[in-house]
């Protein structure tokens, strides 16, 4: 179906942003990799003159030290979730097909997004959502996880703006990170989107969430100066 889907559209640039964070290793893979491998392979069948935009993760870096930050593209990748797994493996991919079939492909490794149309399944989504539960009187309180961490924050349109200016003039089989450059309290934004919304963090609960699929990662934000000296 691929095979045929590309031959009838014959694209000249495909932003691949199929993907599920499910962080059970079986779904993952079959979402972030196995789809991709389809892609990158029909791809070499047919010899398209295509450009590929891949969306990687934060989360394949994984385990950083607080002294590693910001996190630059040349960090070593040690995932902490299996759903951060899955996003090395589909940046394997990328990286063999370019090497070896020299299909033109480029990555953005895509730091916290912050939009209120995100999926429950991410913080910023779960708070959006559960902001709608209280005010229609459905839940008694907003229950979160731990909220001392920092991350790095980008709004969904100016990560868009990146990606399309990477697919533009990124250098193919390169990776580039993609976020605000700088760490945010977990909290703080919490507290932002709850103002929004004329609630507090009195209206929220604290319940301390395990994984053990996951390891919490105290501090991570992005080095973006290869985007924005490059692009």
């Amino acid at each position: 179906m691929v095979c045929e889907l590309l031959t009838e559209i014959q694209p000249r640039q495909i932003y691949h942003f199929a993907g599920t964070y499910t962080n059970i290793l079986e779904h993952d893979i079959q979402v972030n990799v196995v789809t991709t491998h389809h892609l990158l392979e029909n791809m070499r069948i047919l010899g398209l003159p295509c450009r590929i935009l891949l969306i990687g993760s934060a989360a394949e870096y994984g385990l950083v030290a607080e002294n590693e930050n910001p996190v630059s593209e040349t960090q070593a990748i040690r995932p902490t979730s299996m759903y951060g797994l899955s996003k090395v493996f589909q940046t394997y991919l990328m990286e063999f097909y370019h090497r070896v079939h020299r299909i033109d492909a480029v990555m953005v490794r895509t730091f916290n997004l912050l939009d209120s149309n995100l999926s429950t399944k991410l913080l910023i989504g779960k708070i959006y959502e559960q902001i709608k539960l209280f005010k229609e009187n459905k839940i008694e309180k907003i229950v979160l996880g731990s909220l001392d961490s920092e991350r790095d924050y980008i709004c969904t349109q100016e990560a868009v703006e990146w990606y399309a200016k990477i697919m533009e003039n990124g250098a193919s089989g390169e990776i580039y990170n993609i976020g605000a450059g700088k760490g945010m309290i977990v909290e703080d934004i919490v507290v932002q989107i709850l103002e929004e919304h004329g609630l507090n963090l009195n209206h929220v609960e604290i319940r301390p969430f395990s994984d053990p699929n996951k390891l919490n990662v105290k501090k991570i934000y992005a080095n973006i100066s290869k985007a924005q000296n490059n692009l």
